[in-house]
């Protein structure tokens, strides 16, 4: 329970940090962008959903999805272990996963959304 009142919270500051800076990339403490490619999946409506990942120096992964409702699962799976979550976002939302816990090692960000699966890989 203490666990999702902080993700909670830290999702509320981050949103509220967001819309005064406007800029996809802005958030304090990003030190790497993670670049993510569609592997499936078309458009749901006349808007695309745009997708971005970021890990700040902390170990903290952020996942910011735009012109989407509805539930985002993620993961990060790699040779010394994985993390998932489950969560229902709306319209511009932010998923945040914790690495601190996984070893050093390579894996592999996915992000799947009911219109399309996300990947991307980064190092820790």
């Amino acid at each position: 329970m203490k666990q999702k009142i902080l993700i909670l919270s830290t999702l509320g500051l981050m949103m509220l940090f967001s819309a005064f800076t406007g800029s996809n990339n802005s958030m304090s403490g990003v030190n790497e962008t993670i670049d993510l490619v569609k592997r499936s999946g078309g458009t749901r409506s006349a808007t695309a959903t745009e997708v971005f990942a970021y890990m700040n120096n902390e170990g903290w992964i952020t996942v910011e999805i735009k012109n989407y409702n509805g539930t985002v699962w993620t993961s990060a799976e790699g040779t010394g272990g994985g993390l998932q979550q489950e969560v229902q976002i709306n319209e511009q939302g932010f998923v945040m996963l914790d690495t601190s816990t996984l070893p050093n090692g390579n894996y592999c960000l996915r992000i799947t959304l009911e219109n399309g699966v996300y990947e991307g890989y980064f190092e820790k």
